[in-house]
């Protein structure tokens, strides 16, 4: 800047210069600060729907064996009725 000020007839040009300079500069850093930051912000929220998501179909995939082994429990039992119904339809029919 003074060597600036010393090469120009102006003195207030140069201060303009540079004062111009260093602020455009400073929000040229600011805005590739702020770029990467943004850019891990957006990273870190994809990978984290994407954890969300994955543990979502884990569980729906852990409730749909539930209901398998409930539906076949509950066939297992409803033979088991059906076989004792009959039993005791062919034993009253023995005993009459």
């Amino acid at each position: 800047m003074y060597n600036l000020m010393d090469g120009s007839n102006n003195g207030f040009v140069p201060i303009i210069y540079c004062i111009s300079i260093v602020f455009i500069c400073s929000f040229f850093k600011l805005n590739l600060i702020l770029a990467v930051i943004l850019d891990k912000y957006n990273e870190v929220e994809q990978n984290s729907d994407l954890m969300i998501k994955e543990s979502l179909e884990h569980k729906r995939e852990e409730l749909k064996n539930l209901v398998k082994k409930k539906e076949q429990k509950q066939k297992e039992m409803m033979d088991k009725v059906r076989s004792g119904i009959m039993k005791a339809m062919v034993d009253n029919r023995n005993k009459d």
